[in-house]
Parts: C-alpha cells; structure tokens; sequence
C-alpha cells in the first residue's frame, strides 16, 4: 500500500487506532495479532494478516497483491546460513534482527526478506512465477550446507 500524499500522519493514526501497531518508517516490520506491515520504501508498506482483514479503510492507495506473490518460510539451526549462500546481507543477530526487513535478491530473485523471530524464521515474500524457482535453490542451498558439514 502506499500513502497518499500529505497523508502519511493520518495513515499511521488510523493504523495505529484501527489494528493497534505503528507503521514503521524504516527496515522493519511491525506486528500485531494477525495483521503486519513491512516497510517497503518510504510511504510504502506491505500489508498482510493471516485473517480476513479490511484494509479499504485506511487513507492509501492499496494494490492486493495476495494471488500476485508467495510467502517463503525458512527456520531452524541452520536457516541463517543457508540464506547466507543465496542473498548478499549479513543476516547475524547484531545487524539483522527479528523485525527487520530488507528489500533484496535471492538467488537473483527480488524479494522481501524479514526476520519472524529469534529462531530464527525468516520469511520471503517473492512474485508467485519464482516461488518454485527460488524454493529449489533455497532447498539446495541447503542440502549443500549439510554435505559441506558432513565433509566438513
């Protein structure tokens, strides 16, 4: 969703009173029971709830964007690292966070990467005609990081 211009101070009002979460206006993601909001750029954020959830209240200009993308979920021992081989960020705990966001490429695939928790669990958000792709190079990513441990 993005903003309408001059708007941005009543936006955050309304999501502040509507949902009960601050937008954040930096890298990060924002929670509150099921609806989120990732920083996506300046005056721009994407909005996702795992309930039905109104968003055509709010004072912006939104784009659904629920058959257009995935969501990729990656967690465990072993999750940071094998992320490390796809995507040019330093994903340790000091820089990058749970909360954090970062707009990338994985793999040469665009997405938007967060932090869901200190597992860690990191969620990818990419255009639905990669998800397969980038699932396969996750997913060899690390069967490459295991073989490399084992020979290790």
């Amino acid at each position: 969703m993005s903003a309408f211009r001059g708007r941005e101070a009543e936006l955050a009002a309304t999501v502040r009173e509507a949902f009960g979460v601050e937008l954040p206006t930096t890298p990060k993601r924002s929670v509150s029971g099921p609806v989120a909001f990732a920083w996506a750029g300046p005056g721009r954020w994407l909005a996702s709830s795992s309930a039905e959830t109104d968003f055509s209240t709010l004072p912006v200009a939104v784009s659904d964007q629920s058959d257009g993308r995935a969501v990729l979920s990656i967690s465990g021992p072993k999750a940071r690292e094998t992320l490390a081989t796809l995507i040019s960020l330093d994903l340790h705990p000091r820089t990058f966070a749970t909360g954090d966001v970062a707009l990338t490429h994985a793999a040469s695939i665009a997405v938007t990467l967060w932090q869901a928790d200190d597992a860690p669990t990191y969620e990818l958000v990419c255009f639905r005609t990669f998800a397969a792709t980038l699932w396969r190079w996750i997913v060899h990513a690390g069967m490459s990081r295991e073989i490399d441990a084992k020979l290790g």
